[in-house]
């Protein structure tokens, strides 16, 4: 296995009891441009063909030539080579010796922050609702349009990505990204990640309610809580897909610890 990467430079905010001023002064902190991890192309000649359905990028078992065997090499080189996880959504078919493996637990489900990585990887084309393919991230961002959210939420996904972090969704502990250090299928996710957007009109607003319950989620399930602070540029997102280096750059990570207050500090 390889080494673990380090974990992401973060200010850590020891909190005795958590207020809207303590909760201010972490999200001030000055943005971070370290970068471990560049983007590169894929090697494979093939390319996996995934379709945009709602905000979803969903492959199937047709979605490369050459079969299951091209599929699952594709698969495997998303998942291996490209840190890029998803969601396998399929189930095998009944029967015995019908065990779940790449191909029949297709499709695989992508969001829409994976499936622009792995297009500007590419690994990657995606076919619209149009008919037409994206084979670039900058088509893809233009036909989805969009929020600010969704831009914010890809500028952190990216900025772990690039840390050389394996993230997945963390929608069951009430974040937005679990990180792993390794593979999710051999590694605990030891971060939790929560994305909050400031500039473009979305204030970032964290209560104090908020901060206390993820805190304590994160200890009961063996977890540090880091916010993902992203600070978005002006403009509607349509042509940013391909300049990961200034998403990057809006990026800063905050993360939250807990403290005895009968503790020297």
């Amino acid at each position: 296995l390889c080494a673990p990467p380090a974990v992401p430079s973060a200010r850590v905010v020891r909190l005795p009891l958590p207020n809207q001023s303590i909760v201010t002064r972490a999200l001030a902190k000055s943005t971070n441009r370290n970068s471990q991890v560049r983007f590169r192309a894929s090697t494979h000649s093939a390319m996996l063909c995934g379709r945009l359905i709602g905000r979803r990028c969903v492959v199937f078992d047709d979605a490369a030539e050459g079969g299951n065997e091209t599929v699952t090499r594709l698969l495997i080189a998303l998942r291996c080579e490209h840190r890029v996880v998803g969601r396998l959504a399929g189930a095998p078919p009944p029967g015995p010796g019908r065990s779940q493996n790449d191909v029949r637990s297709l499709p695989l489900v992508l969001s829409l922050h994976e499936a622009a990585l792995a297009v500007r990887l590419g690994a990657l084309r995606v076919r619209l609702a149009s008919g037409e393919c994206a084979c670039t991230c900058g088509a893809l961002w233009r036909a989805v349009r969009p929020t600010p959210r969704e831009r914010a939420v890809r500028c952190a996904y990216e900025a772990l990505w690039r840390r050389g972090f394996w993230v997945s969704g963390g929608g069951k502990f009430g974040a937005d990204f679990l990180a792993y250090r390794g593979d999710p299928l051999l590694y605990h996710a030891a971060i939790m990640v929560a994305v909050v957007v400031r500039g473009a009109g979305a204030g970032a607003v964290v209560t104090a309610q908020q901060l206390v319950a993820r805190a304590r989620l994160g200890v009961s399930v063996n977890k540090t809580l880091v916010y993902a602070c992203v600070s978005l540029r002006d403009g509607d997102g349509g042509d940013d897909g391909d300049d990961g280096d200034e998403q990057q750059d809006a990026v800063s990570f905050v993360s939250v610890d807990w403290f005895d207050r009968r503790e020297p500090r």
